[in-house]
């Protein structure tokens, strides 16, 4: 099989169907489709590197890859490990999904976490597929995951052995796996802490400007803020620097690790480390297993840890402070 048979059977030219094999632009949507659909009719495979393993990592979209967000430093130490196991890989937004067929790859990674994405993913049969974050029932899936959840409680906890009572939470959405493992983690940490704050103290960001959140936040004077996510934090002391709000000594803040930002912002930042690193590594670690036919875990959850530095001060009760008259 070849793809003249391909042009011929979808009624278009040869230069076509090379354009949507490569996923070149300017190829009409309709016409793109047709030949997708007589691909999958015809199980056709145009791979080249039958030698190799042949992995697809699906993304939310492009644009999401920046320099210091989550999925450019999760890409970062995936590719890094599957070059290093001589894997060949294509990196595809998820609004291309069409793209991945049985003979195309051998095994999917997806770094994906709105609810409709995961929708597209679950209709993955034939190949096996790796979530990261964002764990999926199924027979093909295999998911590696943070401990989401008892990181916030971490959280919580050392900003109560600190002295801290009125600790707030922002999160960017209250819609993805992530998010309500963390904000379950965060009510927790206060339940089991004796805290009793409103609901409104967790502020969900979701389709609102930072300055905004961090704005209503400020005006219910916290003394603490825990903020949900790796790509944040910048955004977010430039707002309290805004609001005249110094970091630790007017409000503590712990942030989730971000291993380019998180020591050299000013102050270094205290933060919940999922360990990015960990979860690439283990994410191609299982993908080996996969192509070797050996048992993989369905199920791998990697522990969050709490760095420490200087984002956080004590507060010190009036009636624990010693006076020395000299």
């Amino acid at each position: 099989m070849n793809i003249r048979k391909i042009a011929e059977l979808s009624g278009v030219s040869v230069a076509t169907v090379s354009r949507v094999l490569n996923r070149k632009p300017y190829v009409n949507e309709r016409v793109k489709k047709r030949v997708l659909k007589t691909i999958k009719k015809l199980d056709y495979s145009p791979r080249v590197t039958a030698k190799k393993v042949n992995t697809c990592i699906t993304i939310e979209w492009l644009d999401a890859v920046n320099l210091e967000s989550y999925e450019n430093i999760l890409l970062t130490t995936l590719t890094k490990h599957l070059v290093k196991n001589n894997f060949s890989f294509d990196i595809i937004p998820i609004n291309e999904i069409d793209f991945i067929f049985r003979n195309f790859y051998d095994v999917i990674i997806t770094i994906i976490f709105r609810p409709p994405s995961v929708e597209l993913i679950k209709g993955i049969k034939d190949i096996p597929v790796v979530t990261i974050n964002n764990p999926i029932k199924n027979k093909n899936f295999y998911n590696i995951y943070s401990a989401h959840e008892e990181g916030l409680e971490m959280a919580v906890d050392h900003l109560v052995s600190k002295g801290h009572r009125r600790i707030a939470f922002y999160v960017e959405n209250n819609n993805t796996w992530a998010a309500v493992e963390r904000i379950k983690g965060f009510k927790k940490g206060l339940k089991k802490n004796n805290i009793e704050l409103p609901d409104d103290w967790i502020e969900v960001g979701e389709n609102k400007e930072v300055f905004s959140s961090i704005s209503k936040i400020i005006k219910q004077e916290p003394d603490a803020l825990i903020v949900s996510g790796e790509n944040l934090i910048i955004q977010v002391l430039s707002c309290l620097n805004i609001l005249n709000k110094r970091v630790p000594e007017d409000i503590s803040v712990i942030s989730f690790e971000n291993m380019r930002v998180s020591k050299y912002l000013i102050p270094p930042q205290t933060t919940i480390n999922q360990n990015l690193e960990k979860i690439g590594e283990l994410t191609v670690e299982t993908v080996k297993n996969i192509i070797k036919g050996e048992k993989a875990k369905k199920n791998i959850c990697i522990k969050n840890n709490l760095i420490e530095r200087d984002s956080v001060k004590r507060i010190v009760k009036e009636e624990q402070r010693v006076f020395v008259q000299i």
